[in-house]
């Protein structure tokens, strides 16, 4: 039997955050420093796109990120779960540091809808069936 993996959308405080996925939901730019800027669309409708752009003029809201929010973006991949990411920091923090500030990040990164976290879980399959002689 194989096993695939499904993502399942988490809904805040159903689960261990350190166990979803995050998966990006607005665009960035990276500096050649390797900070991150993300662009989140001023507008979520034509209309007010459409209505409010013209005074604004301005499509998206520029959110710099700092070096470790950067570093954390750039490892946001849809595959990897929070925990591997936090385990991709601990080099640079302590362990408990680096879990705290995490759940953190990732939870204000996800109520203001610029990531979607998923909870990834295995299901197994049936093989194939043989077709009849």
């Amino acid at each position: 039997m194989r096993k695939n993996k499904d993502h399942t959308a988490a809904k805040s405080g159903d689960v261990d955050i350190l166990q979803t996925v995050p998966v990006v939901r607005v665009e960035s730019e990276i500096a050649e420093d390797g900070k991150v800027t993300l662009l989140v669309p001023r507008y979520h409708s034509r209309l007010a796109k459409k209505l409010l752009g013209a005074v604004s003029g301005k499509d998206v809201v520029r959110v710099d990120l700092d070096e470790i929010g950067s570093k954390v973006w750039r490892l946001i991949d849809g595959h990897r779960s929070v925990a591997e990411i936090t385990h991709s920091l601990q080099s640079e923090m302590d362990v408990e540091q680096a879990e705290a500030r995490m759940q953190l990040f990732i939870r204000a990164l996800s109520a203001r809808r610029f990531v979607d976290l998923f909870i990834v879980t295995q299901q197994e399959e049936a093989p194939p069936s043989e077709p009849n002689r």
